[in-house]
């Protein structure tokens, strides 16, 4: 099924699934086949309190049509939330924008474009990123966005989500292999009604995206009026007991905000204010975005690394940076950080020792967006195929995982990298495959 009808499949039970019309059905339906018995049976079938029957009847039908009517709604909005508010197809996406480069992935000897649009690569080690910020500005709202509030939180109505400051990118300025971020702070609830809600439908039927980014091109960072808060999907490689480079996947929860039930990266999240700053310096530094993704690793996999790498490792494992389209052009940073002296079931293990459920605190179980790990080999994520049509896919030598446009996008320009500079890693066998 492709992410257009799921979307349609949504909108449509939103507008219809309700209580009154379940009841109305059900009562029907009852009406229909009491007639037709008493037809059958003649009017004895009316005698000796049959009325008080159908009093009783009633309020059984009344209580099960709401009942059916939750779940109905609650398995669909579950289901096909994400389509309603994200286009999930590549190339219409690709189409929209035929002014802008996007990223490309070669496939079966064929290249395939994906929605993502490359700001900035690292071209070497000694390549820096410096940030500029303005810790005093917010991000406002644009008041069509106001006036639809209530229509675009419903689009999230069956997520989790809380509230939090995180970094906005106002602007990205490049100087051969230099790059400047230039940040502000934004909401996470006004990505959620913005970036995260880019093609649900306005009240006169139009999206943000239409409305904000209708295309050829994007709007540079510096004039958009989304949220666009900066996000990081990252690889983490450590080894298994063979030595061999391996590679978590987190399979994410069938409650966050986006990629439901989907398998995502290593690290995929939003880089978040409370770990950037410090109580006497509330700038963001180069120093807080490290500190940030270090942040997000002990969330995300429940594992410390920050003892073991120190920052300049980190910011040389920041790649590329790029507009993700399919959130309509919100700015993501893609790393692959190796860390050879971990081991897979040093991960594995602190990983599941803090499944969700046992964590009391609600916005730290929140932080937490998957459940169980899926690992891939370096060698095997080389030879990995993206399937675009319908929901796309990650497949691994048969094997079929389901992932959504952003880790999509992300894998792109990962297995690019990978393969161009495998040769780079510690580990004889991808060595020899190249």
């Amino acid at each position: 099924m492709q992410g257009k009808e799921k979307a349609k499949i949504y909108n449509w039970v939103e507008k219809n699934i309700t209580t009154e019309n379940i009841r109305t059905c059900f009562l029907l339906s009852i009406s229909v086949i009491i007639f037709f018995v008493a037809y059958k049976h003649g009017e004895n079938l009316f005698s000796g309190g049959f009325i008080d029957f159908t009093v009783l009847f009633s309020f059984i039908v009344l209580f099960l049509s709401g009942i059916i009517a939750g779940f109905i709604r609650g398995w669909v909005e579950r289901k096909f939330e994400d389509y309603a508010k994200i286009n999930s197809n590549a190339d219409r996406l690709v189409r929209r924008y035929p002014s802008e480069k996007f990223v490309e992935i070669e496939q079966y000897g064929l290249k395939m474009k994906l929605p993502g649009i490359p700001i900035w690569e690292r071209t070497s080690p000694s390549d820096r990123i410096t940030v500029e910020d303005q810790e005093t500005k917010y991000y406002e709202l644009p008041e069509v966005i106001k006036e639809n509030y209530d229509r675009l939180m419903k689009l999230h109505r069956a997520s989790d989500t809380y509230n939090q400051i995180n970094i906005r990118l106002d602007d990205a300025q490049t100087d051969g292999g230099d790059i400047v971020l230039k940040t502000s702070r934004t909401y996470f609830y006004s990505s959620l009604l913005t970036n995260r809600s880019c093609d649900g439908s306005l009240k006169d039927r139009i999206s943000i995206r239409d409305y904000f980014e209708p295309g050829p091109y994007f709007s540079p960072l510096s004039v958009s009026k989304l949220s666009n808060h900066l996000g990081i999907n990252g690889l983490l490689m450590v080894r298994d007991k063979n030595g061999e480079i391996v590679i978590p996947f987190v399979k994410r929860s069938k409650n966050v905000s986006v990629g439901k039930g989907t398998v995502n990266c290593s690290i995929s999240a939003s880089l978040k204010v409370k770990y950037a700053v410090r109580p006497d310096h509330r700038k963001v530094d180069m120093s807080g975005i490290t500190a940030s993704i270090l942040g997000e690793i002990r969330d995300e996999l429940a594992f410390d690394i920050s003892g073991l790498v120190d920052e300049t490792t980190i910011e040389q494992s920041i790649l590329y940076l790029y507009r993700d389209v399919s959130e309509c052009g919100k700015p993501q940073l893609i790393m692959i950080l190796d860390v050879p002296n971990v081991t897979k079931e040093t991960v594995s293990a602190a990983f599941y020792r803090s499944s969700p459920e046992e964590i009391e605190d609600v916005e730290k179980r929140l932080q937490k967006d998957g459940r169980v790990l899926v690992w891939i080999s370096l060698k095997d994520l080389m030879d990995a195929k993206l399937e675009m049509g319908g929901s796309p896919m990650l497949r691994v030598h048969g094997k079929k995982y389901s992932i959504n446009m952003a880790t999509s996008i992300a894998l792109a320009f990962e297995i690019n990298y990978l393969r161009e500079h495998a040769g780079s890693f510690n580990n004889e066998e991808v060595k020899e495959r190249n």
